[in-house]
């Protein structure tokens, strides 16, 4: 496995991990401290590397605006996805209605940017996709009767992933032209402080201090921290179009990680059509057309 594929590969994996995370965190933590402790966590990755960037941090600042529509976007994925499993409570589900990213992402990429267009039109690409939108489709099958509660949470991730593919086209602009590093540890620290007066009313409210509480911004800063530096390397060496199709396998980890700590069951059906999941992104991860963005 080639580095490009290895980081596609990781990247996938721990962003399948976080409606594990979440699921587990909704029955301990608020939601709004929950996702503000998320942000925390991931601060706390990327701001000791900001002063590896001072120079380019002081710059930053002065250019705040350019990277205030990324962070907002960010925002709002990161808060929608994480209130999200408080109303759908299934780890599976969620990673499945995720994947409506893989529509939005690749239309935008292609309006932007003319080198991933050639990506998006190759064989390869499009059959993959096409198996692995039947996978997603087959999985989706198998899930549970939609309900008014159900609904809503449904409705959250939707948002969430409006926000991701937004805040996807609009990171990639920016690391064309800046370090991917820099740019993560000035936009993670300011979502940070985005989420702060959501903690506080959750805080003044009704939110008792748990020692569990520290797992959250702990295994957070790990797994949304380190998914992000993959995310962006990946997005480097293969192109945002590929490393977006290829997180089309995230249900599939997240189910099996589901089924393993919760019990949710995964059915013949969902198996069978995951195996197809992964079939596509196999053909999708392996385009052979370049589309590197930073030398």
């Amino acid at each position: 496995m080639n580095n490009g594929n290895m980081y596609v590969f990781l990247a996938a994996l721990l962003f399948s991990m976080q409606p594990i995370l979440i699921k587990f965190g909704s029955t301990q933590v608020p939601p709004l401290l929950f996702f503000s402790l998320r942000f925390f966590g991931t601060m706390a990755v990327f701001l000791p590397l900001a002063m590896r960037f001072k120079k380019e941090m002081h710059l930053a600042l002065k250019q705040w605006k350019k990277f205030l529509l990324p962070t907002i976007f960010l925002f709002g994925a990161i808060s929608l996805f994480t209130i999200s499993l408080y109303f759908t409570a299934n780890a599976t589900l969620t990673a499945l209605v995720t994947k409506s990213n893989s529509i939005l992402i690749p239309l935008l990429t292609a309006a932007f940017f003319i080198e991933e267009r050639r990506v998006l039109m190759t064989r390869r690409f499009l059959f993959g996709v096409l198996l692995s939108a039947i996978g997603v489709i087959g999985v989706i099958l198998g899930g549970k009767t939609l309900t008014l509660t159900l609904g809503i949470g449904i409705s959250l991730i939707l948002g969430s992933q409006v926000c991701w593919s937004l805040y996807s086209v609009s990171i990639k602009r920016l690391i064309s032209k800046e370090n991917r590093l820099h740019v993560l540890s000035f936009i993670f620290p300011l979502a940070f402080v985005f989420s702060l007066p959501f903690a506080g009313i959750e805080i003044f409210s009704n939110a008792v201090f748990k020692p569990v509480f520290l797992l959250v911004p702990i295994s957070s800063g790990i797994i949304i921290g380190i998914a992000n530096v993959m995310q962006f390397k990946a997005i480097e060496r293969k192109g945002l179009i590929v490393t977006n199709a290829f997180g089309l396998t995230i249900p599939l980890f997240a189910g099996i990680m589901g089924f393993v700590l919760f019990g949710e069951m995964l059915t013949v059906m969902q198996f069978l059509f995951g195996a197809l999941l992964l079939m596509g992104a196999y053909f999708i991860i392996n385009c052979k057309c370049d589309v590197r963005t930073v030398d």
